[in-house]
């Protein structure tokens, strides 16, 4: 089977500052905590907690976590065939044209609209969004909406008109 091409492609990683600020300031918590009482043998504040869980924290919290949010990214593709997203790690979702009703480029509000960036549920539908504030609204033969954030809307609002004018 001939691998299928795409007119559009794009890997969005996670440029949210404060995302990141967040998971390394509780890595080096986790790792400081980990320093002083696993290695140093001192209890860490004023409640410690046992060494068992404090290993499970630290291995969740200082390594897990940011590896997640270090490979977490999103790809969207225009194919000749429909669009696919996926939010790596988890699995895509592959919506063919022929479900298209309509697409639009907006600017939307992701806390606001969606309740932040992710895989998210609003009352505009569903989104995938991963940074930004641009998208590309998929109103679907089913009557729902799906929003894809992109860096690109241009290139990806090209690649859609193209595709579909090709069905």
């Amino acid at each position: 089977m001939e691998k299928e091409s795409y007119m559009f492609k794009e890997v969005q990683w996670n440029k949210i500052k404060w995302v990141w600020a967040v998971v390394i300031g509780i890595g080096t918590l986790m790792w400081y905590a980990f320093y002083v009482q696993i290695i140093g043998g001192k209890e860490f504040g004023s409640n410690p907690a046992p060494d068992s869980v404090l290993m499970v924290f630290t291995f969740i919290f200082g390594i897990i976590f940011p590896i997640f949010i270090l490979t977490f990214h999103q790809i969207t593709e225009v194919r000749d065939s429909g669009v696919y997203i996926r939010m790596s790690p988890f699995p895509g979702r592959f919506i063919p044209l022929s479900q298209i009703k309509s697409y639009k480029r907006r600017t939307y509000n992701a806390i606001a609209e969606y309740g932040g960036w992710g895989i998210r549920f609003g009352f505009n539908g569903r989104a995938y969004n991963l940074s930004g504030n641009q998208g590309i609204q998929l109103s679907l033969e089913s009557n729902s909406n799906v929003l894809i954030g992109t860096g690109r809307p241009e290139d990806f609002n090209v690649a859609l008109n193209k595709a579909m004018g090709m069905r």
